[in-house]
C-alpha cells in the first residue's frame, strides 16, 4: 500500500496499538479474538509494546503463536530480559531484549511484512516523533520500546531513538493518516480508563509492592512518564479520535510483570469480545 493511500471500499480495520509495558500483552488477546471471528486487519501501527506485538503479528507469526509466547514469559524469563546492567543511563542495556526479538523476527523487514506495519519512536535529540517504516524490524521495535530509565536508547540510521510513548502513546493519528479508517485503538497504558471506569483500580499509576521495592529513582521516573503519557493520550485523542477504543482491564499490573501474561491475554480477549459486534460492523466495506 502506498503511504497515505487508503481506499474507502477496502474491508477490515486499522489497528493502533498503544504502549503500557506488560499490560500490552493484552494486544495479543485482541488479535487472537479478531482472528477467531474472521475480522480482517488492514494494517497495524504500534507504539512501544504495541510495536512489538504488532511486529510479531504483521511478520506472520500468527495470533496463537504470539499468545503462546506471552504465556511462556515466567518470572525468570522476565528477569533475564531485563538483566540489570546500568548502561547508558538505564536499568538495562537491552542486549537480551534484542536477542529475544531477533529469535522471533529474524531478518524480517518492514517492507517484507505480511501486513503493512509501522512503529512509532522518539528522536531523543530533537524530541520529534519518528515513524519507522523501512529497514530491519528488530531495530525498529527495539527503538520503539526503549523506555527512559528502563531500557537504553537505540541508534537507527544515526538517530538516537527512544520509546514512542514519549510523544505518541496511542498512535491513532498516525494510523488514520497512513492507512485510513476505521481505526480501532487498543489502550493499555495506566490511566487509559477514566475514574468512572476503574473502581477496581483507584490508583492506576501505583506499581505493585514487588516492583516498588526496586530503586526509587527508576520507580519515580516510570511513574512520571506514565502520568505524562496518560495526559498526552487524552489530548491526542481529542484531536484525532479513533472509531472505537478497546480498554483491556488488568488491575494492578505493573510495567515489568510480563509473567502475568495469561491475565493480560484474557483481558484483551474479553475487551474484544465485548465489542465484537461493533468491530465487525466497522470492518465491513463502505
Amino acid at each position: 500500500m502506498v503511504e497515505g493511500s487508503h481506499p474507502a471500499e477496502a474491508s477490515g480495520i486499522t489497528l493502533a496499538l498503544g504502549g503500557g509495558g506488560a499490560r500490552g500483552l493484552a494486544h495479543a488477546g485482541v488479535l487472537a479474538t479478531l482472528a477467531d471471528a474472521g475480522i480482517p486487519v488492514r494494517a497495524v501501527v504500534g507504539t512501544s509494546i504495541g510495536a512489538e506485538i504488532g511486529a510479531f503479528y504483521c511478520v506472520g507469526l500468527g495470533p496463537d503463536r504470539i499468545e503462546d509466547m506471552a504465556r511462556e514469559m515466567d518470572w525468570m524469563a522476565t528477569f533475564r530480559l531485563f538483566w540489570p546492567s546500568l548502561e547508558g543511563g538505564a536499568l538495562t542495556s537491552g542486549r537480551n531484549i534484542e536477542a529475544y526479538l531477533r529469535e522471533r523476527l529474524g531478518t524480517g523487514t518492514f517492507e517484507g511484512c505480511d501486513l503493512p506495519f509501522r512503529a512509532v519512536a522518539t528522536d531523543m535529540w530533537t524530541g520529534q516523533q519518528v515513524v519507522l517504516d523501512t529497514g530491519n524490524l528488530v531495530e525498529g521495535v527495539r527503538a520503539s520500546i526503549a523506555l527512559p530509565g528502563l531500557i537504553k536508547p537505540f541508534k537507527v540510521d544515526g538517530r538516537l531513538l527512544g520509546d514512542g510513548g514519549l510523544v505518541n502513546p496511542l498512535p491513532v493519528d498516525v494510523a488514520r493518516r497512513l492507512f485510513g479508517g476505521p481505526v480501532v485503538a487498543v489502550a493499555v497504558h495506566p490511566g487509559a480508563r477514566g475514574p468512572e471506569e476503574r473502581a477496581d483500580e483507584p490508583d492506576p499509576f501505583r506499581e505493585s509492592e514487588e516492583e516498588s521495592a526496586g530503586p526509587a529513582l527508576i520507580a519515580n521516573l516510570r511513574r512520571a512518564v506514565q502520568i505524562t503519557q496518560a495526559q498526552l493520550v487524552r489530548l491526542r485523542l481529542e484531536a484525532s479520535p479513533p472509531d472505537l477504543t478497546l480498554k483491556p482491564v488488568v488491575p494492578g499490573m505493573s510495567t515489568l510483570e510480563f509473567y502475568r501474561g495469561g491475565e493480560a491475554l484474557e483481558a484483551g480477549r474479553q475487551a474484544a469480545m465485548e465489542n465484537l459486534d461493533r468491530i465487525r460492523a466497522l470492518a465491513e466495506p463502505a
